[in-house]
Parts: C-alpha cells; sequence; structure tokens
C-alpha cells in the first residue's frame, strides 16, 4: 500500500474512533468510559504489535512486558516527582531499550524459539518486579499519581479518556508512516520469505529488531495510558496472559491490517460485555466467534470480509482484471551495476552434507561482459554452488573473491549489497507485497528514496516486460511473469554479478526469446551474468562460456561449440538426457542472431 493511501485509511480510522469514542463522554456514561478507556489503552499496544506479528512475522509471547514496564516506570518516576515530559520519555524509553537487548539476544533465532525465548525473559522481569518491593510495591502493586497539565487531571477514566483518543490518533498515523516506509516494506519481505529477502539484500536481524523497538514505543505509551486509566497498577500487568490478550486481539481483527488491529481490540474489549445478558451462555458465544476468526487465518474478520467482498465482485463480472495478462515488449534501457568491474572467482571450493559431496573442489571464474552457462545433470552441485557463492551455505573449503573481497563467511545480504545478486531454481516470492514492493526495497538500499526510488522501480518493471503490472498482487502473476520480477528485484540492487538459477524454466519460446533479449542488454552493461540452465538451445545459444559440472567437480570449460562436441559431457550429461549429444547436435547460433 503506497504512503498516500496508508495515511488515507488511518483517517478515516481515526474519524471513526473519535466520533464513536467521543459518544460515552458526551452521554456522561461512566461504565461504558471505564470500557472505552481500557479499550482504548489496548488498542494502542495492538496496533503496534500489528508492526511486530502482522508486518514482521514475529510471535513473541512477552510483549506484555513493554506494556507493564512502561507502566511501572511512569508511576515510579511520578512518585518520585519527576517532571511529566521526563517521566514520559523514561517509561518509554526503558521498554524500547529492553527491546532491543531482548532483540539482540532472542531474534537470532526465528519462529517458535523467538516465541519462547521471548516468554521467559517476560516472566524474568515479572519476577523481578514482584520482588523489588521497595520501589514498585511488590505483590501488592502500587498507586498510580495524579497527572495533572495546566490544573487538567488525566487520572482516572473519564480524566484519561480525551489523552487516549488522541494517543490512538497518533498510533494509527504513526503505524501508517512505518508501514508505507522503505522499514515496513523490508520487514514484510522478511515475514513473507527470509531467506528471500536476505538474498536479496534485506538486512533481516536489523529489520527484525527495529520493528521490535518501534512496537516496543506503542506498548509502553498504552501501559502508561493503562496505569492513568485504573491509577492502581499489580504486577498482573506483565502476566503473559496479557500478551496472549495481544495476540488474540490481532488474529481475531486481522495481522498484518490496521483496520484489524483496530477490530480486533474492540472485538475482545467490548464483546464479554455486551454478551453477558446472555448470562452463562456468553462465554461460548464468544469462543466460537474467536473460533472463527483464528480459522479463517491469520487474516481474521477483517480478511474474510476482504475475500467476501472480492468474490461478490468477481461474481459479478464473471472474470478478473488479471486473466488477460500478457508480457510487455521490453524498454530501452541500460542496467548501471554500482563499483568497480571485478571478476567473480571461485577457488578450489569443496562443500558436503554429511557423507555426500556437493562440490569437490571447484574452480570457474567468472568475467564481467560475459555470460556464463552453468551445466550439468541433476545433482552435480549447480544450485549448492550458486549457495556457497551467495552465503546461504558456507564452503567447507576454498575461496570465492570478489575482485579483492573475501565472500565466504559473510552474510546473504551483505553479498547480495556487495553486488553479487541471484534468482532461485523455484521462484521465492513475498505473497501479500505487490510487484513494485517487490523491487522498491532493493531500489531503496541503493540509496535512492521517494519518487526517485518508484520511477527506477517502474523503469526496470518496464525493462523486464513488466509494465502495467505494478499494482498486482504477485499470486495473480502468470509463471513467466514471476521469472521476470525476480530478474527485476536483483537487478535492482545494481549487481556486478547476476546468478539466474533456471531462469527459462515453464516459459514458452516466444517468453524466452524475450529473455534472452534482456540478458544480452546484461552482457552489453558489463555485468557478469551466470545462467543455470536445462534448455540446452537456449543456454548455449546465449552463453559465451560454459562450465560444466559432474557429481561436484568440473568435468569441461569452454566455448559452447566445444563442449557440445566433447565426449566426456556427452556422456555425462547432453547424452544421458537426449538434450544435444552427438548425432543431434544444438544450434549455438539462433538465440545469438536474434539479438
Amino acid at each position: 500500500m503506497s504512503r498516500a493511501a496508508s495515511l488515507r485509511q488511518a483517517a478515516y480510522l481515526a474519524v471513526v474512533i473519535v466520533v464513536i469514542g467521543s459518544m460515552p463522554l458526551l452521554l456522561d456514561a461512566g461504565f461504558y468510559i471505564q470500557i472505552g478507556a481500557t479499550t482504548g489503552a489496548f488498542m494502542v499496544a495492538v496496533i503496534g504489535y500489528n508492526l511486530v506479528l502482522g508486518e514482521t512475522g514475529l510471535l513473541s509471547l512477552g510483549h506484555a512486558a513493554f506494556f507493564g514496564v512502561g507502566a511501572y516506570t511512569f508511576s515510579v518516576l511520578r512518585t518520585e516527582d519527576v517532571p511529566t515530559l521526563l517521566a514520559v520519555v523514561g517509561a518509554i524509553g526503558l521498554p524500547v531499550l529492553l527491546a532491543f537487548f531482548i532483540g539482540v539476544i532472542t531474534l537470532r533465532v526465528r519462529h517458535l524459539y523467538f516465541a519462547i525465548a521471548t516468554f521467559s525473559i517476560a516472566e524474568i522481569i515479572r519476577n523481578v518486579i514482584r520482588e523489588w518491593d521497595g520501589v514498585t510495591g511488590g505483590v501488592l502493586g502500587m498507586s498510580v499519581p495524579r497527572l495533572e497539565i495546566f490544573d487538567r487531571s488525566f487520572s482516572g477514566a473519564s480524566g484519561a479518556y480525551p489523552l487516549i483518543l488522541a494517543t490512538i490518533v497518533v498510533a494509527l498515523f504513526a503505524h501508517a508512516y512505518v508501514s508505507s516506509s522503505a522499514l515496513g516494506r523490508r520487514a514484510r519481505a522478511v515475514r513473507d520469505d527470509e531467506l528471500g529477502a536476505e538474498a536479496m539484500g534485506v538486512p533481516v536481524l536489523r529489520t527484525s529488531i527495529s520493528m521490535f523497538m518501534i512496537g516496543a514505543v506503542f506498548a509502553a505509551a498504552a501501559g502508561c495510558l493503562y496505569a492513568l486509566t485504573l491509577t492502581f497498577i499489580d504486577p498482573s500487568v506483565l502476566h503473559y496472559h496479557e500478551s496472549i490478550l495481544l495476540i488474540a486481539m490481532l488474529i481475531v481483527g486481522g495481522a498484518g491490517s490496521l483496520a484489524g488491529a483496530v477490530i480486533g481490540a474492540v472485538v475482545i474489549s467490548l464483546a464479554p460485555e455486551l454478551l453477558r445478558f446472555i448470562e452463562h451462555w456468553w462465554e461460548i458465544v464468544f469462543g466460537v466467534i474467536i473460533m472463527l476468526a483464528i480459522l479463517s487465518g491469520r487474516r481474521g474478520i477483517v480478511g474474510f470480509a476482504g475475500d467476501l467482498y472480492q468474490r461478490v465482485r468477481q461474481l459479478r463480472r464473471h472474470t478478473t482484471a488479471e486473466s488477460g495478462l500478457s508480457l510487455a515488449e521490453v524498454s530501452e534501457r541500460s542496467f548501471t551495476p554500482r563499483g568497480e568491474e571485478h571478476e567473480l572467482v571461485v577457488s578450489g571450493v569443496r562443500k558436503s552434507f554429511g557423507g555426500v559431496q556437493a562440490l569437490d573442489g571447484v574452480d570457474v571464474t567468472f568475467h564481467p561482459g560475459e555470460i556464463h552457462a552453468l551445466i550439468g545433470p541433476n545433482g552435480s552441485g549447480k544450485s549448492t554452488l550458486v549457495n556457497v557463492i551467495t552465503g546461504i551455505y558456507g564452503p567447507d573449503e576454498g575461496a570465492v573473491m570478489l575482485g579483492q573481497t573475501a565472500l565466504q563467511g559473510r552474510r546473504p545480504d551483505e553479498i547480495a549489497r556487495a553486488g553479487v545478486a541471484r534468482t532461485f531454481q523455484h521462484t521465492r516470492t513475498f505473497e501479500e507485497l505487490t510487484v513494485l514492493d517487490h523491487v522498491l526495497p532493493m531500489v531503496e538500499s541503493t540509496g535512492l528514496q521517494g519518487v526517485q526510488a518508484r520511477d527506477e522501480a517502474l523503469s526496470l518493471l518496464a525493462a523486464t516486460g513488466l509494465e502495467g503490472t505494478a499494482d498486482l498482487a504477485v499470486g495473480r502473476l502468470p509463471h513467466a511473469h514471476l521469472r521476470l520480477m525476480e530478474i527485476a528485484r536483483a537487478l535492482a540492487l545494481q549487481p556486478r554479478v547476476l546468478l539466474l538459477d533456471e531462469p527459462a524454466a515453464g516459459l514458452s519460446g516466444e517468453e524466452s526469446e524475450l529473455l534472452g533479449r534482456i540478458i544480452r542488454q546484461l552482457e552489453r552493461d558489463r555485468l557478469a551474468v551466470v545462467v543455470i540452465e536445462h534448455n540446452m538451445p537456449f543456454v548455449l545459444g546465449l552463453a559465451e562460456s560454459v562450465t560444466v559440472l559432474g557429481e561436484g567437480s568440473v568435468i569441461a570449460r569452454g566455448r559452447p561449440d566445444e563442449i557440445v562436441n566433447d565426449p566426456v559431457v556427452q556422456e555425462a550429461y547432453l547424452g544421458a538426457e537426449d538434450s544435444g549429444a552427438a548425432g543431434d547436435p544444438v544450434d549455438t547460433t539462433d538465440n545469438r542472431s536474434e539479438q
């Protein structure tokens, strides 16, 4: 979603919340003011947690720790007569600092391990506060001092209510800004495909820690508001039940959606109160509501409603807008690599998995301005070599050098930013992102921002035959579009070396021809292009040099015509797979003559 669209959605939600939320104050309904105040405090926390779970995919079971630490810090500082502004800064700053250290410690593990780690650390923090009697009041809790500004009290539900509404509005716009920023786009890439994001130059750890810390800001602010509302706090505000409550709110409303965070907070907070008229049955009805929301998937109520709306639209139109998609002609443009020209040199690389020797002393050099084919039968080590070059696997022995820069031992994102980009044998996409949002984060990593970054991303899409697809979700793209989108995404990094792992797989003749023209342009722009491919007429018609792998070793290297007539290659690969052996020669001139 664009920045303008995100801010527009935040504005709509803000208007609705302020209008509806002001009614209890206007009616002076004390009961609903109390419910609305606590709901609003949790809403701020859930909006922030959406950036953590919904946008980045981090399941934290200890997020209530930031909520509770914010509440306690504010209360303790105000008890010591610290000025209000400094108390607020401390109440937000301490949880953010905690989030940084927790993130550094725990975000090196992912998924379930991260959830367990955050749960454990949050329980440690809760027990520290329980035992710190002299400061926090221990298990008995502590009173929250009155907050008065310009002779106006902001304590208690009625007093804190306007402040809560104002904070919700700020939280909505802050979420919209972060979500539509370069950091937000990188976070969604990490959420949808961590390995793919890292291979495209996204710093996964730094991105995750940043979003984790931003989520802590929202939780700490919510904790302060909650403390002001109740005027009393105890260690229960840090209990893991509160973290589960935040997760339930987000999942029920719809993770990854700003509207979902708002709706989830309202449903979970208000439904128990509104259903009490059916006496003991309310718990069953409430449980059914939550179960249906969870079964609808991570997109919750908002996702279910959106899917239903799209189905109704399709029934009316009897077709989808994407059904007639076709590849456009590529636009004429040059691809400008960053940095100086360097050879990519692989020397003596060995890699084994258990007792299987996948690579056995591979030596190969890829030159700027050259299309180099890497071929071999299945299991020969081609994809393993690409994974070693790009840092997904570390070599057991040997070196990978880009000029004077050693690449072995570096993370995939570091290698990508150093000038070596790749595509994958099986397309890796970020399912809930648009085509443009696949390319934009990579463009932004080169230093371009704002309108310049968007224009460059659109130019890359046009140059790879994808003009007009920028705003489409990748899940609705045909296979050929996905292949070319991966190339556009890799080129957005302005690499010196581009590794294409079976780019022509599944493409028609016309689509392969378009791909060939793009690759030939990259050669003219002095990129080193490495093509791993089983389509022999295609790859040998493009390449100037060929390296053949067999059982993890280099068995031949040379020009395409030499490789085609090499008896060792014919026996090991070409003849064995009937892909152009002796007696069935491969025409290596067709594709080149078309360029």
